[in-house]
């Protein structure tokens, strides 16, 4: 009789056991495919070091973005401590140490004009996509993203290449910088 209650017992704490089992693997199985569902998240840390040429300035900044269904791209630019009134910012293709054309403006340009400093938000789209070459002399460079080509411009960034900086009247090639990660 002892040994049946027993057996008893321990085959409901094996029961209950499994049933925790299963609950968790659930859980982890719902939360990894959410994970995995989740949009791509973008950031750069933008510093004077990281122009090319380099350049010594006090202005720093972030920028954050979420690539949405590959049809927009929501960002929010923050910058401060610039050494003159801000003219531009924009994202352009180009690898980390190198030049590349400007894809698409934050702000400035086609956009809103940018503040002296403080943060810029904003959705790109495919219409937003201008595209202006890098020159070399009077050479053209083609880098294959033309304008409106958002699907393009999304496999720049997804590949590593792309980099934000902010232009100001004192440096007026870019003041900070910084290479798009994607996490």
């Amino acid at each position: 009789m002892k040994n049946n209650w027993f057996n008893k017992r321990r085959a409901a704490a094996l029961q209950l056991g499994c049933a925790a089992a299963v609950a968790l693997i659930s859980t982890v199985g719902i939360a990894a495919a959410q994970n995995s569902e989740r949009e791509p998240h973008l950031r750069a840390k933008l510093v004077s070091f990281n122009q090319v040429p380099s350049v010594l300035a006090t202005g720093h900044g972030r920028f954050e973005a979420e690539i949405e269904e590959n049809s927009t791209i929501r960002y929010r630019l923050s910058y401060e401590d610039m050494s003159s009134p801000v003219v531009q910012a924009h994202i352009h293709f180009g690898a980390s140490k190198t030049n590349g054309g400007v894809m698409v403006f934050l702000c400035g340009g086609s956009k809103p004009a940018c503040p002296a400093s403080g943060t810029v938000t904003g959705t790109i789209t495919a219409a937003d996509v201008s595209v202006l070459p890098v020159t070399n002399g009077d050479s053209v460079i083609p880098q294959g993203i033309n304008p409106g080509d958002l699907a393009g411009m999304i496999d720049a960034i997804r590949s590593g290449n792309t980099y934000v900086n902010v232009h100001t009247a004192t440096f007026p090639s870019g003041e900070i910088r910084g290479q798009v990660e994607v996490e």
